[in-house]
């Protein structure tokens, strides 16, 4: 595998996670495109951006989406872009169970052109609802019991009901 073909996209990569990615991938010589819209983070690493493809683009807007990937594709996306946390999520719910639920949808409607497209998707453990932490599995019952939570899941089965069907492969990451 040459890594510097490999085109990798990371929604969401100017929050802590994403920069910690883009800098591991980048001492890995990957290619790396990040979108973010700059809402929770209010700018990316000047260093790094110099290294990366950077565009600050509303994934809840279809068509900014959609002429992003017309002529792209990815090997791997990894899906971190969202609002998160309860107490910010609660805030304005409507506006975040959209964003997260809206921007899932049009990532899988328009960035899967390329049949070998891989996902990994930044999820929660808030899909289980009120547990015991040392409880938990992934046969537990997915039963929100925050808008969080609802958003991941209603996430989790888009992508479940899109890419089963076309074959990709692709991980669900829960976080706690």
């Amino acid at each position: 595998m040459i890594k510097l073909n490999k085109k990798i996209l990371i929604t969401g990569g100017a929050g802590y996670i994403g920069q910690n990615l883009v800098s591991y991938f980048l001492r890995k010589k990957y290619l790396i495109y990040v979108i973010d819209n700059l809402s929770t983070s209010t700018s990316i690493n000047k260093n790094i951006r110099k290294k990366i493809n950077f565009f600050k683009i509303n994934l809840t807007k279809e068509n900014k989406v959609k002429f992003f990937f017309k002529n792209r594709n990815f090997d791997l996306i990894i899906h971190l872009a969202a609002f998160s946390g309860v107490q910010e999520f609660n805030k304005n719910v409507s506006k975040s169970f959209n964003n997260n639920v809206l921007a899932t949808k049009n990532l899988l409607s328009f960035g899967f052109q390329k049949k070998n497209t891989k996902l990994i998707f930044a999820s929660s453990a808030a899909i289980y609802g009120k547990v015991s932490s040392d409880k938990v599995n992934e046969d537990n019952v997915r039963n929100p019991a925050n808008y969080y939570g609802f958003s991941k899941l209603a996430s989790e089965n888009i992508i479940n009901n899109v890419l089963q069907k076309k074959k990709n492969n692709y991980a669900i990451l829960r976080y706690f």
